[in-house]
């Protein structure tokens, strides 16, 4: 019985450690914050936010929600 319970400890242990090293790799190629990049997408589209009025919603959480808020205020 103990040596299963170190076996498990032992491969969790493996788990998190390359689930760790992952996350770390990752942050080198991570989020880099600023507009620059969809400015330029914009700009070879022909910026076509600006032929009409528009509202531009981003995030995580809460678009839908906002969204339905913004059309029934506009409607």
């Amino acid at each position: 019985m103990a040596s299963s319970i170190i076996e498990k400890n032992r491969v969790d242990t493996q788990y998190y450690l390359k689930a760790s090293s992952y996350l770390d790799e990752s942050l080198k190629y991570g989020i880099k914050p600023g507009l620059e990049r969809i400015e330029v997408l914009l700009r070879e589209m022909l910026n076509p936010h600006l032929n009409y009025p528009t509202i531009l919603l981003t995030g995580t959480n809460g678009k839908t929600s906002t969204a339905k808020m913004i059309s029934a205020i506009l409607n």
